[in-house]
């Protein structure tokens, strides 16, 4: 589903990535692990198409991603998650949710989607009018996993050491 080949990633004329090459499959969950600066968040983002430096092959479903903007990117499924919470604290739960839908491909599901994320977490539900900082919802978990939720990527990528994961 997600493959990698041969991938650079360069910030100037500092490579950070050197021919990284990896498969995902569907269903399977896979972590990079490694020290800070690794290029960890670099990978996440030049799969993204975030990071605008880079040579190798990208591709989701066959299809190469490698050249395309961020916002073709997540047309072909894929979704970051970065790490922390990343709310617009002045909005509120619903309109944090719904910029999930901002993309016209994406509207046609919002309410489905929005449906299945207070399915899960039922403390959006319950304050959808409420400040993210003020809600139960506000926690990480729920904020990163309604991210990853919604609007039903193919392929999650997140920057998160502990993204899902209990204690």
């Amino acid at each position: 589903m997600l493959e990698i080949r041969d991938l650079d990633a360069f910030y100037g004329d500092a490579q950070a990535l050197w021919g990284v090459t990896m498969d995902v499959h569907d269903g399977e969950t896979v972590a990079v692990l490694g020290t800070n600066g690794a290029g960890k968040s670099t990978l996440v983002n030049a799969v993204a198409g975030l990071h605008a430096k880079r040579r190798g092959r990208v591709a989701v479903g066959g299809v190469d991603i490698a050249h395309l903007p961020a916002h073709r990117v997540c047309e072909h499924g894929v979704a970051v998650v970065p790490e922390g919470r990343r709310v617009f604290p002045a909005m509120s739960v619903y309109d944090n949710l719904c910029l999930g839908a901002y993309r016209r491909t994406a509207r046609a599901g919002y309410r489905r989607g929005l449906d299945r994320v207070y399915g899960i977490f039922p403390g959006c539900a319950s304050a959808p009018g409420s400040s993210p900082a003020a809600s139960a919802a506000a926690s990480s978990r729920c904020w990163r996993s309604a991210g990853r939720s919604w609007p039903s990527p193919r392929c999650c990528c997140s920057t998160s050491r502990r993204w899902g994961w209990r204690r």
